[in-house]
């Protein structure tokens, strides 16, 4: 009887451990930007270069772009990691950077040489922002001014997404099919809901026992 005691524990324990799971990297969206081949070249007046975009700090110069990230819109996604590599930010700083509004700006650190940053969001505060799949992503020169002088260099942009696989996912996606174990899927429980389960199991063994 005790070792059946311990294999309803050791199952529930599993149970709920997948329950809670970590999340996990979901996908990433990776703008390398330049020209030719392969490479990003957004919209706007910024000066496209072979392995990387100026951006002036005039006016006109604002630079904007997005993230398609449609096919994870399925996923259960917890947070966002903005990975920038960028040189020459410490002329005239501040620069500013959003992802998915403009009114949820950031600033980049100041730097001579090239360097890479990240920057960690919770999906909370951007899928509010999401449209037609795409996330938003601008960068800026702080109060918009007119000095011609004034430039930096964005290399690349790589957006991971992190999450729990939905079980449930999306059913008009072939990359994101959900469940296949059942129709639609099945939802992940609630707390409450595990804890009644293991109150339930471990109250079937003890009437067994007194049996």
């Amino acid at each position: 009887m005790k070792k059946k005691i311990v294999t309803v524990a050791a199952a529930l324990s599993t149970f709920c451990g997948a329950a809670y799971a970590e999340p996990v990297l979901l996908g990433t969206v990776i703008h390398d930007y330049g020209m030719g081949s392969g490479k990003t070249q957004p919209a706007g007046t910024n000066t496209l270069q072979s392995d990387r975009i100026q951006i002036g700090s005039k006016k006109v110069d604002t630079f904007a772009d997005g993230f398609d990230i449609s096919a994870l819109l399925g996923e259960q996604i917890d947070h966002f990691v903005l990975t920038l590599s960028f040189k020459g930010t410490s002329s005239t700083p501040p620069w500013d950077f959003w992802l998915g509004a403009a009114s949820q700006m950031l600033t980049l650190p100041a730097s001579t040489d090239e360097i890479t940053r990240e920057f960690q969001f919770t999906a909370n505060s951007l899928l509010g922002f999401v449209n037609n799949g795409l996330l938003s992503f601008g960068l800026g020169y702080e109060g918009n001014t007119h000095n011609n002088s004034a430039k930096f260099y964005l290399y690349d942009a790589t957006l991971s997404v992190f999450g729990i696989h939905s079980a449930l996912g999306d059913p008009g996606n072939p990359s994101n099919p959900g469940n296949p174990g059942g129709p639609g899927g099945s939802d992940v429980p609630e707390p409450g809901t595990l804890a009644l389960l293991g109150i339930g199991l471990l109250g079937a063994v003890g009437l067994r026992r007194k049996r």
